[in-house]
């Protein structure tokens, strides 16, 4: 018998998902823990039965009337919840890992959820199998009504009735999401369909993740394409595999004996990995669309893994043309004039000459006027060298003297901010002061990001220093463009291209010194191993 969720259902699950991704997924610290002894933290199956309970005291659905049938109060239980909820300790304490087994803990309860309804006989999973599944599962929801000391007036085997009104038809707010049956000739072919985009999606997946694990060795794209890889298989095995495996005909598809020139030939790892988006994209619509006929609760699944890959997607793909943009760009002068020793055009000019290619425009105190003058004369010498400008924190600016770029801060405006005023040209840097700023700015869209404070500084002040450590947490995990920065020096310079940067950021080091050729000439030396 095929099993289809309900309408309720499926928004009880979305809710439930919805409540686990606020009040789990964001990083779990000390201070949480030490509300909760460790015997008291939840795992990853608790949590989710937690998170559907309390979904399920939302929505107006037939799993209230089974829970009045037991003699418990909706709103009494929802007060109760809302004293347990806020504070979910969850015991799996890296990120990746709780996605996972979050996820894995979803589909066992709809597994739970579907048995529950095959054994009443019903065609359509509804709100009371969740119900009934949470009493099923790992017994949170028994533990926790008896740490409420609420009874239950009648057996639990009761909660999962059919989910008729009076007149024995289904309830309008638990509507059928699918048809009950569909012709037995349309259902193969979808299976057919299925099997194949399934197939094509997980190969699309697997050619980008060993692209960005083995021709740009990033650590953290890496994690996050196998974590989206997870999620496809995971929703995948919601489909019926012997009905996948019979469905399958490969010897007499047509389609393996279309190509194109272009599908025979690629010009280098990039198209590759672009190529690759387009096929599990493309393979992800045909999953969830045709999916829509199978199981509702599928499709939405691929829905959203389908959103993921648009968002990784454009991650590696700015990563990319960054990485073509700045190759070479290795050094990066902050120039601010009261810090430079001889008249900032002829440091400026010196520092382009030894190398410099990129050159940040970083001046707090001068007037929106004389700055959109400077912009331009600097600019015009830049361009001379081949180098790029980037506009401190001023997208406005930029876009009228037509800038390179724009660098922002944490505090300041966002890449999707920037983007609105800038336009898509321009690049976008970021100041990142942590892994955690540095992943986000990349997913974001970063072009480039600043890893930093290296060091004490003069240009600016900060309660605390990321220090070497976290240029090395950079070098090990992100591919993206990042220049260290902070109190760099000539004399300390070797110190953080030996903790693996690759790209330098500084200031006074070239705008103080007194030959500002000298000092960039010797801060390349050494960022190319002089």
């Amino acid at each position: 018998m095929e099993h289809f969720l309900t309408a309720a259902a499926l928004r009880v699950i979305e809710a439930a998902r919805g409540l686990t991704d606020a009040t789990v997924m964001a990083p779990v610290t000390p201070e949480v823990f030490s509300q909760h002894d460790s015997a008291a933290r939840l795992n990853s199956d608790q949590v989710v039965e937690a998170a559907m309970f309390w979904a399920l005291l939302e929505e107006e659905s037939v799993a209230h009337q089974r829970l009045i049938e037991q003699g418990l109060e909706i709103d009494d239980l929802r007060q109760r919840m809302k004293r347990f909820l806020p504070s979910l300790p969850f015991s799996v304490s890296d990120e990746t890992d709780r996605s996972s087994s979050l996820s894995t803990a979803f589909d066992r309860m709809i597994r739970q959820a579907r048995h529950e309804a095959h054994k009443v006989s019903r065609s359509e999973v509804g709100t009371e199998h969740l119900l009934r599944a949470l009493f099923e599962t790992n017994g949170w929801l028994t533990a926790w009504l008896a740490q409420e000391r609420i009874a239950l007036a009648k057996p639990v085997e009761e909660i999962s009735g059919p989910a008729t009104s009076a007149s024995g038809a289904p309830l309008e707010h638990e509507q059928i999401l699918l048809p009950e049956t569909a012709p037995p000739e349309n259902l193969t072919a979808v299976y057919r369909l299925l099997d194949a985009s399934g197939n094509r999606a997980r190969e699309g997946l697997r050619v980008i993740e060993d692209a960005v694990r083995m021709v740009r060795n990033d650590g953290w794209f890496s994690r996050e394409l196998k974590e989206l890889r997870h999620r496809l298989t995971t929703a995948l095995r919601m489909l019926p595999e012997e009905a996948l495996l019979a469905s399958r005909d490969t010897p007499n598809d047509v389609g393996t004996h279309i190509t194109i020139m272009s599908e025979t030939m690629r010009g280098s790892a990039n198209d590759v990995i672009a190529a690759a988006f387009k096929r599990l994209q493309e393979s992800l619509r045909s999953l969830e669309e045709y999916g829509k006929i199978i199981n509702g609760y599928f499709a939405s699944r691929i829905e959203a893994i389908r959103y993921q890959s648009y968002t990784l997607e454009k991650a590696v793909r700015i990563g990319q043309f960054s990485q073509t943009t700045l190759e070479g760009r290795v050094l990066y002068l902050l120039l601010t004039e009261k810090l430079c020793h001889r008249p900032v055009g002829q440091t400026l000019r010196e520092a382009l000459r030894a190398g410099v290619g990129i050159v940040q425009i970083r001046e707090k105190s001068m007037s929106d006027r004389r700055l959109l003058d400077h912009t331009r004369l600097v600019l015009d010498l830049a361009h001379e060298y081949d180098a790029l400008v980037i506009m401190n924190d001023r997208p406005d600016l930029a876009t009228l003297t037509q800038a390179d770029g724009i660098h922002v801060g944490q505090d300041e405006l966002t890449i999707a901010q920037v983007r609105q005023i800038a336009g898509p040209r321009p690049l976008v840097g970021v100041s990142t002061h942590s892994l955690q700023q540095a992943e986000a700015a990349v997913i974001e869209g970063a072009s480039y990001i600043g890893v930093g404070p290296t060091f004490p500084t003069t240009t600016k002040e900060f309660v605390e220093y990321a220090g070497l450590e976290y240029v090395r947490e950079v070098a090990r995990e992100i591919d993206l463009p990042a220049y260290a920065i902070g109190g760099i020096t000539t004399e300390n310079a070797a110190e953080v291209v030996a903790a693996g940067a690759t790209r330098l950021a500084v200031s006074s080091a070239i705008c103080s010194a007194k030959e500002p050729y000298d000092a960039a000439n010797q801060l390349l030396e050494i960022l190319n191993g002089g």
